[in-house]
């Protein structure tokens, strides 16, 4: 799931489905050692354009990071990933 660019709180969620135990699940993401906002920038990336990441209009920061909530990262890895993704363009 990670590699499909789902986040910690999916994965989460669907090994939960599974069965396995909470602290196994835990156990395998911290073992992961992944950036999970450099994951969360990829995945901007991949979904959106070039003028979508750039623009400063509020409604489509908020649209990049619902879709980004949506696959599983936390808020904070969120804002972490748009801000370093604008940081990349600007380069």
């Amino acid at each position: 799931r990670m590699n499909q660019g789902y986040g910690p709180l999916v994965i989460r969620a669907k090994l939960s489905q599974r069965g396995i135990p909470g602290h196994l699940i835990q156990s395998a993401i911290r073992g992961l050692q992944v950036d999970w906002a450099l994951q969360a920038e990829q995945v901007i990336h991949k979904r959106f354009n070039c003028e979508d990441i750039s623009d400063p209009d509020q409604k489509v920061v908020a649209k990049i990071a619902r879709f980004i909530q949506a696959r599983g990262f936390v808020p904070s890895d969120a804002v972490r990933a748009l801000k370093n993704a604008r940081l990349n363009l600007e380069q």
